[in-house]
């Protein structure tokens, strides 16, 4: 949504102000909110009230730039926690896991294939793994140290606590192994080439060496 990009009258900044409770740390936008993030109507149309107020106090949004909260509160209007950034910086800087992420840990997921944790990371529309671990703990860590070289805006890996985090919720452990069971050994490049071409061990194994080679120069691995 763009921004207002023009000076308030008196009378609408004093209406936007007094939708405004401030705290020692966030300004909370406290009337209609859409999604967490409040919304004033400006001269007949609706604008995201944490742009305006980033627009009062520093300029100008350029066309197709996003407005991040450092604070990852959405109903936050306070300038000094908001920040200009493209839709992938806005997007590294999550303050949530993936409804679908059963590790607990940004970034970590249980490999079938190796019965073990694997570090990975999408960065701009490329998985990057980080290696393979036998607990969640070495996982996390590694995912964390290739974001903070990958991204930019991932404040909360960058914080003073951050080194490994605590876990936002419950690990989910994968079932038992069979104590007899001995899986096939899998090198890295050949488990980063099947996870690139969205392939199966099975089908993987049912594949020649020349297309196996053929697949690791393609995928880049």
């Amino acid at each position: 949504m763009s921004g207002y990009n023009k000076p308030l009258s008196h009378a609408d900044a004093e209406r936007f102000w007094s939708k405004v409770a401030k705290t020692d740390t966030c300004w909370i936008w406290s009337k209609v909110k859409l999604n967490g993030y409040g919304y004033i109507s400006l001269q007949g149309k609706e604008y995201c009230a944490h742009r305006v107020s980033y627009e009062m106090s520093k300029g100008e949004i350029p066309r197709g730039v996003e407005i991040d909260h450092t604070c990852h509160n959405r109903a936050c209007i306070n300038p000094d926690h908001l920040r200009t950034a493209t839709k992938k910086q806005n997007a590294e800087n999550l303050p949530t896991l993936n409804p679908r992420n059963k590790s607990g840990a940004r970034g970590v997921s249980f490999c079938k294939m190796t019965r073990k944790w694997v570090a990975r990371v999408g960065h701009k529309g490329k998985p990057h793994i980080a290696g393979y671990f036998e607990n969640v703990k070495d996982a996390e860590a590694a995912a964390i140290a290739l974001r903070n070289r990958l991204f930019t805006h991932n404040n909360l890996d960058r914080g003073p606590a951050m080194n490994v985090r605590t876990t936002t919720r419950p690990i989910a452990l994968p079932a038992p192994v069979d104590p007899n069971y001995r899986a096939p050994y899998l090198s890295r490049q050949d488990a980063d080439t099947m996870y690139r071409a969205g392939l199966t061990l099975t089908e993987w194994q049912k594949l020649t060496d020349q297309q196996r080679a053929d697949l690791r120069w393609r995928m880049g691995a």
